[in-house]
């Protein structure tokens, strides 16, 4: 019986399975790809759609700024040029008069309405005792801007008067005395919707004994001249969320439009394809079974062929494929004609799927079954060599035969098929 079907070499099998196993690993490619692109794009889109489209503005960051200057007449002879800049001592015995000015400008990038006060005023102190006296040189002045500019005049020979007096009264001698020209400014401006109440209070620091005026070395010489202060507003406003993805910087609101994007252009092109199956399918059942079962069957040609007596017939293809799975064997597919075989062989029981595609195309199955001989085979040739899995619950057929009295074997002495279960 093992001759009653004979294999293909390996060049026709080959030749006959090859389309189609080509065809079927395209579009399984096709379809892998598709899949890992609308699984990016869905996560994507998850990603985005559980990020909230705004966020509180960034905190703001504000500066104030303050530069002293100050100037004097210059003896020719003394000095390089006839001007003291700042930087240069002073002589109370060349000139007393010192100019002192303040330039003040407020940072911030979305400021406006921006007013304040400021006044100027000297203070001298003796650090050692802690003694100190204020002079007035500038009183409270309102502004309405980011910035401005304040002049005032300290007489030197006053501030040495007075610390003669002070050491005449007290007794007290120091080698030096400390002079302070601050500028007190109090700002009130909305910065990015956000009111703001700041004050500012630098200071340009002298130190003198009875022979002149000189900056204080402090840290950084000339630094001494220039101060500043930030602040940080908490803005109250709302801008647009941002997502950063592999050093790339988008909003929220464009992340989930891509999202969406990509996936419906994923699912539409992943309609093409199976647009093109379901329409295949509706014209040839052996196109769709080929691209279903591809992987299980294996085509056989026409040998010495004998009628069989006990047969199934399934309902259907995944009713013989599932069975060709369970017991590791492979569906044989042989062609006759316009008639399509797909057979396995169990325990001595052949079970057969049959159709068939008339002139034009259209499946007649049923009448198939009514026509079709029965084949016998080997099924050693084509199964599987692994371990039979347990048998599940799954339908087949009992066939009952004649059997008191002795007929030929014709495909027509099938006569009664039962449905049970195992």
């Amino acid at each position: 019986m093992a001759g009653m079907i004979k294999q293909p070499s390996r060049r026709t099998t080959g030749s006959n399975n090859q389309p189609s196993d080509i065809f079927g690993g395209v579009l399984a490619g096709i379809f892998i790809v598709i899949g890992i692109f609308a699984l990016i794009f869905l996560s994507l889109g998850v990603f985005a759609f559980t990020r909230p489209l705004t966020r509180a503005a960034d905190s703001i960051q504000y500066q104030q700024e303050g530069s002293f200057f100050y100037s004097a007449i210059g003896t020719p002879g003394i000095y390089d040029t006839t001007t003291v800049h700042a930087g240069e001592p002073i002589f109370p015995n060349l000139t007393c008069l010192l100019n002192v000015g303040f330039n003040y400008n407020l940072l911030a990038a979305q400021s406006q309405g921006t007013s304040g006060t400021y006044q100027m005023y000297a203070r001298l102190l003796d650090e050692q005792s802690g003694w100190q006296r204020t002079i007035p040189l500038v009183p409270q002045t309102d502004f309405t801007s980011n910035a401005y500019l304040t002049i005032a005049a300290v007489d030197l020979c006053q501030v040495e008067s007075l610390v003669d007096l002070v050491e005449q009264e007290t007794g007290l001698h120091s080698n030096f005395y400390t002079l302070e020209i601050v500028s007190q400014v109090a700002i009130t401006s909305n910065v990015a919707g956000t009111q703001i109440n700041d004050t500012f209070e630098p200071s340009m620091v002298f130190k003198f004994d009875k022979v002149h005026f000189f900056i204080a070395s402090g840290n950084e010489g000339l630094d001494q001249l220039h101060s500043s202060k930030t602040g940080i507003v908490n803005s109250s406003a709302l801008e647009a969320n941002t997502l950063f993805l592999l050093g790339w910087q988008s909003t929220v609101q464009f992340v989930r439009g891509i999202s969406l994007l990509g996936l419906g252009l994923a699912v539409g092109t992943a309609l093409i394809p199976s647009w093109f199956l379901y329409n295949r399918a509706k014209q040839n059942q052996d196109a769709l079974i080929q691209l279903k079962y591809g992987g299980l069957l294996m085509d056989v040609h026409e040998g010495n062929l004998e009628p069989y007596r006990q047969i199934i017939d399934v309902a259907s293809i995944d009713d013989l494929a599932r069975l060709a799975e369970r017991q590791n064997m492979m569906i044989l597919h042989m062609r006759l004609n316009f008639l399509h075989y797909y057979l396995i062989q169990i325990d001595g029981t052949i079970y057969r799927y049959l159709i068939t595609t008339g002139r034009k195309g259209m499946i007649e199955a049923e009448s198939a079954r009514q026509n079709a001989p029965a084949y016998a085979f080997d099924p050693n040739q084509y199964r599987l060599h692994e371990a039979r899995p347990p048998r599940q619950e799954t339908p087949y057929y009992v066939v009952n035969t004649y059997e008191t009295e002795e007929r030929p074997q014709y495909p027509g002495d099938v006569t009664m098929l039962k449905r049970i279960k195992i």
